[in-house]
């Protein structure tokens, strides 16, 4: 047994025989099974979870006398995994849990202000009414307008309600909030997003879209799924998430490899996939440019592929390339307005994997350096 092996289940029966440890001692006879307790309500209706993991899940809502007295999941049509086919979203946990949240004793049901002289932070807020509270918000707002534009206005993205079926508050651009402030001037938008700001940008140069991609339930025939710090077990796990598609290709594809880039042992690691690779926090570029390092040594790269579509990296045409990619409109951020673009060094990806150019003394990015 490997090392790596050697640690990961040690891990897990580790977390077992602690789970056992921690049970508490019953003596005599064991405890009769929980009773199914039935309820009565007056009506069912549907909702959906928002917990920004993306899936957006139907709820049934079981509601009695105006209160939502149990929160159901997708039980409706077939429930088939297929091209083509709908499989049912069923909510994980944590949408299943809405109940909570609706009747949580800390959720705000009133307007707050900050009690006037106190700090920020200090938790001291006084109880005010609706109309009280959206004619000083309005208040503000046309003070900051005529002062300094519409530009003062950032929305910041993952604010509010994104993603909602009903309310077709996705794009963010087309939330509540962002048509109001369109009616309004205009806001300033964020740039990107955490989500798919690499995604929108790489995937046109590979797929010649963003987004055109094959079918979700295509994965089942994948020979190769490799995770970097991706835990779907513990972030995407519903119905209609990721783990619920790796899990399908657990079932359907014994075959296919499954590997965790992860530095701890995550639920995802050790509930679906072959291997485990424990790397250190934050060495993630550092494993993939030693890969790199070693595709490109061996002559293993496409080079033909990268030079048609990537801008500086190979060292014998970066100064060239970056020319010609350089901006010309006033609108992208860092443009040489004087139009003078000057680069003194080869900074390129393969002048910093063999440490040369403007990366000289760092050395070669080799994999036992990346180790």
């Amino acid at each position: 047994m490997s090392r790596r092996s050697f640690v990961a289940w040690s891990c897990v029966l580790g977390a077992g025989a602690a789970l056992t440890g921690c049970a508490p001692s019953v003596k005599g006879k064991a405890p009769a099974p929980a009773q199914y307790k039935d309820f009565t309500y007056d009506k069912v209706v549907w909702s959906g979870c928002h917990v920004n993991c993306g899936s957006r899940c139907p709820l049934q809502l079981y509601v009695k006398d105006g209160t939502v007295v149990r929160v159901g999941t997708d039980t409706e049509g077939t429930d088939d995994f297929a091209p083509g086919a709908i499989s049912q979203m069923r909510s994980c946990v944590r949408g299943r849990t809405n109940r909570q949240r609706i009747y949580n004793q800390t959720r705000i049901e009133k307007p707050l202000r900050r009690v006037a002289g106190t700090k920020r932070g200090e938790g001291i807020y006084e109880e005010i009414s609706w109309d009280e509270a959206i004619k000083e918000i309005t208040d503000t707002m046309k003070e900051i307008k005529a002062e300094y534009g519409n530009d003062a206005f950032y929305i910041q993205y993952g604010t509010g309600q994104l993603g909602g079926s009903i309310a077709r508050s996705w794009h963010p651009d087309r939330s509540a909030f962002a048509r109001l402030m369109n009616l309004w001037g205009g806001y300033l938008r964020h740039y990107c997003d955490y989500s798919t700001g690499q995604i929108n940008w790489e995937l046109p140069l590979f797929n010649g879209a963003a987004y055109a991609n094959n079918e979700v339930t295509d994965l089942v025939n994948s020979k190769n799924i490799v995770l970097f710090g991706n835990n779907p077990a513990n972030t995407r796990m519903s119905g209609s998430a990721m783990q619920y598609l790796i899990t399908q290709v657990r079932l359907q594809n014994p075959s296919a490899r499954i590997i965790v880039v992860d530095p701890h042992l995550s639920d995802t690691a050790v509930g679906v996939a072959n291997e485990w690779i424990p790397i250190r926090p934050c060495t993630d570029m550092a494993l993939i440019a030693g890969m790199i390092y070693y595709l490109h040594k061996g002559g293993k790269l496409d080079e033909q592929f990268i030079r048609s579509k990537f801008i500086g990296f190979y060292s014998d045409t970066f100064i060239e390339d970056v020319k010609q990619a350089e901006p010309t409109s006033t609108a992208f951020m860092g443009l040489d307005k004087a139009g003078a673009l000057t680069i003194k060094e080869d900074l390129s990806y393969e002048a910093y994997l063999m440490g040369t150019g403007g990366y000289a003394g760092s050395g070669e990015k080799t994999p036992e350096w990346a180790a």
